[in-house]
């Protein structure tokens, strides 16, 4: 088996690093950072989006699994206590594998200007009122005005869509969640107001006549959108791969949210 291992840059993930290293060296497993079959992120959720970003271009020949030494392991099946049973499933069992789609966003009709999030791809203004139309395919579904707006998938919608008060959706319930961000509501201007689950096959496009200070996050990272008129998104042809080697309930991962 190849494999790599993706740190977070800390002395506890780094320790287990070392462990985990040493063992499947010796066991024959061979280290190869370039074209990996199994990536192990020691870390956090933040440390398996970074991980899923390093081998975007190889997502059919690459899986992943992690362990939590982070402050948040939502993606994680393992604590950094179980690293003992972590390294004996490696070695002694088979995977079943899980596939999350992520979403494509493409700016100004470019297809050479595409982004790819496993979580969510939103548009912020923190600096003043973003006036916003979102097209759902062909019908101009709503005009909005605030902070911006947040489409998360299936596995995004435990992130940060759950903070702006957005549904978690259940595994294999599949479509595009929107989700307004902080946006005005009064007697002259007003929007949906709810989450909204989209149909996976839809495409939602964001169209402003102005993005000054207005920047475009996906997962974990983010530029400027100044100068740009619209990002289109859809759920991608571009699929993460989970290898789970034990069984753990998604109501379970679920219930360590709250």
């Amino acid at each position: 088996m190849k494999y790599t291992c993706f740190v977070k840059d800390d002395k506890l993930s780094h320790q287990c690093y070392q462990a985990i290293a040493t063992f499947l060296n010796a066991y024959g497993w061979q280290h190869d950072e370039a074209h990996p079959q199994l990536v192990i992120t020691i870390g956090g959720d933040g440390t398996v989006l970074a991980a899923i970003h390093q081998y975007l271009n190889q997502l059919n020949n690459v899986a992943f699994v992690g362990i939590h030494t982070g402050s948040l392991g939502f993606f994680n099946d393992y604590r950094v206590e179980e690293i003992k049973d972590f390294i004996q499933d490696l070695i002694t069992k088979k995977p079943q594998i899980e596939a999350k789609q992520m979403l494509k966003a493409v700016i100004d009709n470019d297809e050479r200007q595409t982004v790819y999030a496993l979580n969510e791809v939103r548009v912020e203004n923190n600096l003043k009122t973003q006036i916003l139309q979102v097209n759902i395919d062909n019908v101009v579904f709503e005009v909005l005005r605030g902070s911006g707006v947040c489409l998360s998938t299936q596995a995004g919608s435990t992130a940060y869509n759950r903070s702006l008060g957005g549904a978690v959706l259940d595994e294999q319930v599949w479509g595009i969640q929107m989700s307004e961000i902080v946006t005005i509501h009064n007697s002259r201007f007003h929007s949906l107001g709810s989450p909204m689950v989209i149909n996976p096959r839809r495409t939602v496009t964001i169209v402003a006549q102005d993005f000054n200070y207005s920047v475009l996050c996906y997962d974990h990272k983010f530029f400027q959108l100044q100068g740009r008129k619209q990002i289109s998104c859809q759920l991608s042809e571009k699929v993460a791969y989970f290898a789970h080697y034990k069984d753990t309930d998604y109501l379970k991962r679920i219930q360590t949210l709250f």
